[in-house]
């Protein structure tokens, strides 16, 4: 039987010098994509030739797998807008390298084009802070107030073909590192066609070893970067609720909670300089008091990985003690 190219999907992978990521990705995901002709386009910013060495393994299992190198390279913003433009597909899929598929997900989103055809789809991932039902929405205010802080991940949302045509009116200097929001807020303040997939449809599968490309400067991108890309959306949208977006996203992804601050202090990303630069936005964002931040800005690095290992350890023993004696407790 011939396989005849789905018009409706395509996916969309912008990646940097992650081949072993990317593979672990598209083969789990390559059961799923048979079903349904899906095709997938590869937007390579690489530094060398494993990339495109690894998609050609790929492409020898799948006949609608399409590589494109970028010489020279983009950057991230420019790889992201441009790896939405490669099909023609009147929706794209956009994927972070590691962002993986569950089962029934290109599935789960056929089903909505098919039965909503919305300008943008948003959908739900695991481990993520937020459960709203499924429904459609024709009031941008709305989206942003519920789903702004969530729609930075690359993944959550799926991109109709009239939206990637505003792709010319970003201003990139406005979103640095956020293009997508800027793409979602100024589409849908035109035209709210926008609905939400509740379920968790994708998730991460990263590793402690695949480090983020933002981990490094992880304050300056998701303080300066983010809280300017918020505050740039159109005016049509009230101050009151982008600085709620820029709350949120700390707050609901725990990304300045008290153990990744410790995480960061080991690696030596947060430390007196980062403090003094960041400290009266980080009271807010992770919750913790002035004197609680500058004593973690202090603090040794060997203290702070003793006193992890020793809180990892513990959490492990709590569990598996409840997990020998659940039956007593239900008793």
């Amino acid at each position: 039987m011939k396989m005849v190219k789905n018009k409706n999907l395509s996916i969309c992978i912008p990646t940097f010098n992650r081949p072993d990521l990317l593979k672990k990705n598209l083969l789990l995901m390559l059961p799923e994509i048979n079903k349904f002709y899906v095709s997938i386009y590869i937007s390579d910013d690489s530094s060398n030739n494993e990339t495109s060495e690894m998609i050609n393994y790929i492409q020898k299992k799948y006949k609608y797998l399409f590589y494109i190198r970028n010489k020279p390279s983009l950057g991230h913003d420019k790889n992201f807008l441009h790896s939405l433009t490669l099909p023609e597909t009147e929706y794209v899929w956009l994927l972070g390298d590691s962002i993986f598929l569950k089962k029934d997900a290109i599935r789960s989103i056929l089903k909505v084009i098919n039965q909503y055809k919305p300008d943008i789809i948003g959908v739900n991932a695991l481990h993520r802070d937020l459960d709203i039902n499924s429904a459609y929405y024709n009031n941008c205010h709305s989206v942003l107030n519920d789903f702004g802080w969530h729609l930075t991940l690359t993944g959550a949302s799926i991109y109709s073909k009239m939206v990637i045509s505003n792709i010319k009116e970003i201003e990139l200097h406005n979103c640095k590192n956020f293009p997508q929001i800027s793409l979602i807020f100024n589409s849908l303040s035109k035209r709210c066609s926008f609905y939400w997939l509740n379920n968790k449809l994708i998730f991460t599968g990263r590793t402690n070893k695949d480090y983020s490309y933002w981990l490094n400067n992880v304050f300056q991108v998701f303080i300066d970067d983010f809280s300017k890309s918020v505050c740039n959306l159109p005016r049509c949208y009230r101050d009151i609720d982008k600085e709620k977006v820029i709350v949120n996203h700390s707050l609901k992804t725990k990304l300045f909670a008290l153990k990744n601050l410790l995480q960061f202090r080991i690696l030596d990303i947060y430390n007196y300089k980062s403090y003094r630069k960041y400290s009266r936005k980080l009271v807010i964002y992770s919750r913790l008091s002035n004197l609680s931040l500058i004593f973690i800005a202090f603090m040794p690095k060997f203290i702070i990985g003793f006193l992890l290992k020793i809180y990892t350890s513990l959490n492990i023993l709590l569990l598996n003690y409840f997990r020998r004696n659940s039956k007593n407790f239900c008793k």
